[in-house]
């Protein structure tokens, strides 16, 4: 069963720029499972639900129709013909798209190869016109993505929707996204932790981005495929930011092309803790990755078929949008529960892509990301990142991984009795946060597909750490977790992934860990949203 979704693929800021590009994309192969139906007017199903309130009254407007033919045809939402658009019906159309190609992105056997439940319950509520004002936010607390809508200053006539660009409601879509995989970087209180989130929903509006064919076509054709020149792609809030900026003369809230950095002796430092603010520095490291593998590739492709590499250009920008939507992902599911810092995510996802793509000709992206992340101060030697190997003895091996996977009582024991392996102190209370299975899929030279069940378990703990604040010197709980990946095909950890500083030796940590960056960040922790845009 197939049905025909539609979404908004441009903003009016790049509609203006490249003349005629298509606005609204169909989205023709959801395959709903049942637990994604039924579907009903709005558009609503049991995950996502869109309200849309009437700007002069406040009063909730029906949504969009789901429209069933009777004949062997896809299911659609109506929203008028091509020439007469009911917009309105084309916006609440689209936020129900994309929240869901957001999730599909994420949840395939490509990505995280398991179905996610929200943070705050079963269903997220979507407010297509929530008021009027300049932002967009992701709130757990109300289970809802929220986007409003204002008048620029200079235009009084003009009112500016932030559900009708796609990157915005992709960034906050992946918000919620990521606060189902990790939800404890939701309520942390380290800044790096919180920046976290903020790279990766820029990170998913980005990827998001690559999905939009005409956007992608133009953007290549404008710049003759060259990615490091194609600034569009790496724009945050385009159409947002030129209206409320005008004055500065930015034509975006955030971009990802930057050298920005955490080291204070770099000419690039961002002397900041505000969240929005270093984020760039995550966001720009695995961006530069990005567009250094999509370069060799490029090359490699247009030399093998004695083609030009504009030519390459398009295929490429697909292949390699897969490669770093996976390892970011999958690095997102393997983080450590707790307070994380970059350092956390980078060696995350080189884990996952060395797990996933041993041999370096299936991808060289995690040595790009490695050399991008060390000259932004994430860590200062390759091995601070580089994949860990379990050398010596593996209790899993011995465990009843049936159980293991299901039963919670069953994988406390299992902590408790393998304390030092999962590198859990030895007195310490700690909560099994996180227990799940999944199903992966990786595809390898000559398109060999390879297929794995792991299971995934995480551990977390409370520590008090000696830190300066506003008040003098104090002790501060921080948390710490540790997480294990196994293997279902070979019953062996693949990877374990910890942020104890008693285990930096083995795992890297040291430098960051005992660094003034971190030490300054945790403890002058400011107030930030992750909710927002802005």
């Amino acid at each position: 069963m197939f049905i025909r979704l539609h979404m908004i693929t441009s903003d009016a800021a790049n509609a203006e720029r490249f003349d005629g590009i298509r606005r609204i994309q169909a989205w023709t192969k959801w395959n709903p499972t049942k637990d994604d139906l039924p579907l009903e007017d709005g558009p609503e199903n049991p995950r996502v639900k869109i309200i849309d309130m009437d700007p002069e009254t406040g009063e909730i407007i029906p949504g969009a129709k789901l429209v069933t033919p009777t004949r062997n045809k896809y299911s659609y939402f109506d929203f008028g013909k091509k020439g007469n658009y009911n917009w309105a019906g084309v916006r609440q159309v689209s936020l129900f798209t994309t929240v869901m190609r957001v999730l599909d992105l994420f949840e395939n056997k490509d990505a995280l190869g398991r179905r996610l439940k929200w943070a705050f319950g079963d269903q997220l509520t979507v407010y297509a016109r929530a008021g009027k004002k300049a932002n967009a936010s992701y709130q757990r607390k109300t289970g809802s993505l929220q986007f409003f809508y204002f008048t620029p200053e200079n235009k009084p006539d003009t009112t500016i929707h932030l559900a009708d660009s796609p990157d915005i409601v992709a960034h906050e879509a992946g918000h919620a996204v990521l606060d189902a995989i990790a939800p404890d970087l939701y309520t942390s209180r380290n800044p790096q932790t919180r920046a976290i989130h903020e790279a990766v929903a820029d990170l998913t509006a980005t990827l998001f981005a690559f999905e939009m064919d005409d956007l992608g076509s133009r953007i290549l054709e404008s710049t003759d495929g060259r990615l490091d020149t194609a600034n569009e792609f790496g724009w945050i809030g385009e159409t947002f930011g030129t209206e409320l900026r005008e004055q500065t003369g930015d034509t975006y809230l955030r971009t990802l092309y930057n050298e920005n950095s955490i080291d204070p002796g770099s000419p690039n430092y961002i002397n900041s803790k505000e969240a929005h603010h270093i984020s760039t520095v995550m966001s720009g490291a695995v961006f530069a990755g990005f567009i250094d593998e999509f370069e060799r590739r490029k090359r490699i492709r247009a030399e093998r078929g004695k083609i030009t590499t504009f030519s390459a250009s398009g295929k490429t920008l697909w292949e390699v949008g897969g490669f770093v939507r996976r390892a970011l992902f999958r690095g997102l599911d393997y983080l450590p529960p707790g307070d994380v810092n970059f350092i956390d995510l980078a060696r995350a996802m080189v884990a996952t892509d060395t797990i996933s793509f041993p041999k370096a000709k299936d991808s060289n992206f995690r040595q790009f990301l490695i050399s991008n992340c060390i000259d932004r101060g994430i860590g200062s030697k390759p091995e601070h990142l580089e994949y860990q190997p379990i050398i010596g003895e593996d209790p899993a091996t011995r465990a009843n991984l049936v159980k293991l996977a299901t039963d919670l009582e069953y994988a406390a024991n299992f902590a408790e009795e393998n304390r030092d392996f999962l590198r859990l102190p030895t007195t310490a209370k700690f909560t099994v946060t996180s227990l799940f299975k999944t199903q992966k899929k990786d595809v390898h030279s000559g398109g060999i597909k390879k297929e794995r069940e792991e299971i995934v378990l995480k551990v977390r703990w409370s520590e008090n750490e000696t830190g300066r604040s506003l008040w003098g010197i104090n002790r501060f709980p921080v948390r710490r977790g540790t997480t294990l990946v196994i293997d279902l095909n070979t019953k062996r950890t693949i990877i374990r992934l910890t942020n104890n500083p008693d285990y930096a030796s083995d795992d890297g940590h040291a430098e960051m860990l005992a660094s003034a960056v971190r030490k300054e960040a945790l403890f002058h922790s400011e107030a930030s949203s992750h909710a927002a845009i802005m």
